[in-house]
């Protein structure tokens, strides 16, 4: 279903009854934000959210759980270009990794890179060619 302004969301919360009253009451867009601190460490949340468009069709409810944390994971993006790839030329792969904007924990983070190889007669199938540390 297509997001136009005339869409409207119901979001709630099937398994907190406070989450789910702030939840249904915050807004009627395509998208909201939960506070941390609306959260209970260990809980998982069942959020839920259905499209209702101008006509009065609606859609079947969404549902996404979420967990808090305990400790900060990075998010990592990493850039490869796409094949074919050739012996003969370099193949130059880049990474980032940031903090979860959530997470008030911000070490210093540092990569492992390890270079695999399809290996049929091997029966975990990957033989590891060369590991790179880095940070």
């Amino acid at each position: 279903m297509s997001t136009s302004p005339r869409s409207s969301f119901s979001w709630g919360c099937r398994n907190d009854e406070l989450l789910n009253g702030l939840l249904s009451n915050m807004t009627n867009g395509p998208s909201i934000v939960i506070s941390g601190t609306l959260l209970t460490l260990g809980k998982i949340y069942s959020i839920v959210v259905k499209a209702e468009n101008a006509f009065g069709l609606s859609s079947d409810f969404n549902a996404h759980n979420i967990e808090l944390s305990t400790f900060s994971v990075p998010v990592i993006l990493m850039e490869i270009p796409p094949p074919p790839y050739f012996r003969s030329r370099d193949l130059f792969v880049s990474t980032s990794a940031t903090h979860s904007v959530c997470s008030d924990n911000q070490h210093t983070l540092s990569f492992n890179w390890n270079i695999y190889k399809d290996d049929p007669k091997s029966s975990t199938k990957i033989q590891v060619l060369d590991i790179a540390s880095g940070g």
